[in-house]
């Protein structure tokens, strides 16, 4: 206090001094007057460690002596330990109280905006902004004073005198008066926070002695209950054990069961993106599971109409909650598989669906069996009517054959002979369909005996490349090194003759047709290529149907033939095509 004395009181010397530069009587006593009010107004700062107490003081000596009819003193938030750190200020003591009306402001009014960086502002009722700095009641016009008590808040002083003057003398007097009216606030805060410390610590520690005692008591009880629960405890996490290993033994076989099931699993959200997919997904999609859960139907690898499809029956059994089985294909590049869907709807607790279990099974196998088997009955009847008619007719038309060559023989006229030659290659045809027709048969004799396939076509290549050649076609051969078969050699022939035949006229502007022989899965395979457009579907599905042909003068029993052929020596028959061209497998087992 001393210190703040020495501070503000002149020296005797000063004071000559200071009366000696005065014009008159008028001016020293001003002088003496404003040194007066300082000297009080620093006598009451310090006197008490109490906020309010201390503000109390410091306004009761200024405002009276400023003629001030309200003084505020408004701190920041986060100079106060009762608040959080918040952009906001509080009123801590206001006087007299009647005239309060807000206690809390925003640092971005302009009672903090406007004073930042300055000594003071004046702000007058004549002034448009004085509205924005009143947040008291009664005050319409007047003027305010604001003074910056350091980076602590402000002090907020109102005279009812609209014209007061508030200049840059007065406000030299008052800063160092001011600095020391902040500094002894913040010993106030400091107190008023080690006070509320010491206190809180102090019940701190009183909570803390309690809350031992009690817990120390709890202790005990608790230990003599779980003396008493211990045997059941240890009955029962040696159940428990033994029904988490079960579980996970379940788990394990239920994990290995569908992670290793040739059937495609999948679990799809109401969104339609993948929960789940099992490693068989890669089959359809080409994807690794992995790779497509977490994504939409549309993103995981269907195609573009499959996905369409597949989104339209799990939004349908969404929506009516029921079960739904379905057929589909999807195009790979062997060639099309056929699949067997069904969706199973999950519902939660309230029997709302929540997911969509997705089982499909490829069925293509199945499919191909089902199409062998009606073929086969479609070859075994026609074999039964060749067995049953092809000699019957074949009786007459060698008699007829027969004299109309003795009759030839008797003609003069040579455009008689040439219809008699037309008559008779006519019954050659007939009589080489039917040939073929009694090759359905299934019931024919084989004449097996041990060849080897590369031998066969040796045999026969001579009269295939004179073909090609006529046709304007080439032929490529690659014999691989192959195990000798038990082969009828005739019936081989004709199917290799029938195969390459359909191939040359396959490719009617030229090509390349490629035989091929080599060893596949311990089998013996026979590939026949050409480089023609390829297949359609619908032709694909009817290969091997008596009587289907897609040449104009064509009988449609070269393909039934051969099936015939190559199923009596237990082979079989795939088709691969494309735009490229079509390939024709002749899969011997081992």
């Amino acid at each position: 206090m001393e210190m703040v004395f020495s501070s503000i009181i002149i020296r005797p010397l000063l004071l000559g001094r200071f009366m000696n530069n005065c014009s008159d009587v008028t001016q020293t006593a001003e002088i003496i007057s404003d040194m007066s009010f300082l000297y009080e107004l620093s006598l009451s700062i310090g006197r008490s460690l109490d906020l309010v107490d201390n503000c109390e003081k410091f306004l009761k000596i200024l405002m009276p002596r400023k003629n001030y009819s309200y003084g505020a003193i408004w701190i920041k938030d986060k100079y106060l330990s009762n608040l959080s750190e918040t952009e906001n200020t509080t009123l801590i003591y206001a006087k007299p109280k009647y005239y309060i009306r807000d206690t809390e402001m925003p640092l971005s009014h302009p009672l903090f905006t406007e004073v930042a960086g300055r000594d003071y502002v004046t702000i007058s009722s004549r002034n448009k902004k004085f509205s924005s700095f009143i947040n008291e009641h009664n005050i319409k016009e007047g003027a305010f004073v604001i003074l910056p008590l350091g980076q602590l808040g402000v002090l907020k002083i109102y005279t009812a005198n609209k014209d007061y003057i508030y200049d840059d003398r007065t406000a030299r007097q008052m800063r160092s008066v001011l600095d020391k009216f902040a500094i002894s606030l913040e010993g106030c805060l400091s107190h008023e926070n080690l006070i509320a410390e010491i206190r809180q610590r102090r019940q701190t520690e009183t909570e803390l002695k309690k809350a031992r005692e009690e817990l120390e008591t709890r202790v005990q009880e608790r230990t003599r209950e779980l003396v008493a629960l211990n045997q059941d405890l240890l009955t029962e996490v040696i159940e428990r054990k033994k029904t988490e290993s079960s579980l996970r033994q379940l788990q394990a076989q239920y994990q290995a069961l569908v992670e290793n099931n040739p059937d495609i699993i999948m679990r799809f959200d109401k969104e339609l993106r993948c929960l789940y997919a099992n490693p068989a997904i890669k089959f359809v999609t080409g994807k690794l599971a992995e790779d497509v859960i977490g994504k939409y139907i549309w993103d995981m690898g269907f195609g573009i109409e499959k996905s369409e499809t597949l989104q339209k029956h799990l939004l349908s059994v969404i929506e009516s909650g029921e079960q739904l089985s379905f057929e589909s294909e999807q195009v790979h590049s062997p060639g099309v598989r056929y699949y067997q869907a069904h969706f199973v709807p999950e519902f939660d607790n309230n029997r709302a669906v929540v997911s969509v279990l997705g089982i499909g099974r490829d069925v293509t196998e199945h499919k191909l069996f089902e199409k062998e088997i009606a073929r086969l009955d479609r070859l075994g009847l026609v074999g039964q009517m060749a067995a049953s008619i092809g000699h019957e007719v074949r009786n007459p038309m060698t008699t007829v054959r027969g004299y109309l060559q003795l009759y030839q023989r008797k003609l003069t006229s040579e455009k008689d002979s040439k219809t008699f030659s037309i008559m008779i290659e006519e019954i050659d045809r007939a009589n080489a369909i039917i040939t073929e027709f009694l090759s359905l048969a299934r019931n024919k004799a084989v004449d097996l005996k041990k060849n080897n396939l590369n031998e066969i076509i040796k045999v026969i290549l001579p009269l295939i490349q004179a073909d090609a050649l006529h046709r304007g076609n080439s032929i490529n051969v690659e014999f691989g090194k192959i195990f000798d078969l038990r082969l009828d050699e005739k019936e081989i022939r004709q199917c290799i003759l029938n195969l390459v035949r359909n191939a040359l006229e396959a490719m009617p502007d030229g090509g390349a047709v490629t035989i091929k022989t080599y060893i596949e899965n311990e089998g013996v395979v026979l590939s026949i290529s050409d480089e023609g457009k390829g297949l359609d579907s619908s032709t694909l599905d009817r290969l091997g149907t008596p009587f289907f042909t897609t040449k104009e003068n064509g009988t449609g029993l070269g393909l039934p033939v051969c099936y015939s052929i190559v199923a009596r020596h237990k082979a079989k028959i795939d088709v691969e095509t494309g735009s490229s061209g079509t390939i024709f497998y002749v899969r011997f087992a081992p």
